[in-house]
């Protein structure tokens, strides 16, 4: 039987959710306790579920560099499989080679597209700790929430 896939799925709620994995409920239990063990298993089961992930991309990678090695880039044809037609193509791909450069560059074109907009949070939280401001930088309090296993 054909594997079925969709990288664009919405995610599954309701009675559908329970048919995709045991570990997905159709409602919240409402009371601390209940929904304190039900976190810890959700997270359990989806560290178990990442495992089978982690396995299935290190397969898909390992398919793909055999492609890569084994297929001559742009061959007629390609190979051709029963649910599948593969390629290999280049494509050019952006690398920065000379930083200063690329700093230069960007400063005096005034380009910061070029650039992504996320913080080295590491490197933030070594100058916060060494008592160090940075312009225009401020701490968020992210609420979250710690779940460990109960000793018994």
């Amino acid at each position: 039987m054909p594997i079925k896939s969709s990288n664009t799925a919405a995610p599954v709620r309701g009675k559908a959710a329970a048919k995709l994995h045991p570990a997905l409920v159709d409602k919240l239990p409402g009371k601390p306790g209940p929904t304190a063990d039900l976190l810890y298993q959700t997270r359990e089961a989806r560290y178990a579920v990442n495992k089978v992930v982690e396995a299935l991309e290190k397969q898909e990678a390992d398919c793909r560099d055999w492609l890569i090695a084994n297929l001559k880039k742009g061959e007629a044809g390609g190979a051709t499989g029963y649910m599948a037609y593969a390629e290999v193509y280049t494509e050019p791909t952006p690398q920065v080679e000379d930083w200063d450069k690329f700093y230069a560059y960007i400063a005096r074109t005034k380009a910061w597209e070029l650039l992504t907009r996320a913080l080295g949070k590491a490197a933030i939280k070594e100058r916060w700790d060494n008592k160090k401001e940075i312009p225009g930088v401020v701490a968020f309090n992210a609420v979250k929430v710690s779940i460990t296993k109960k000793k018994r």
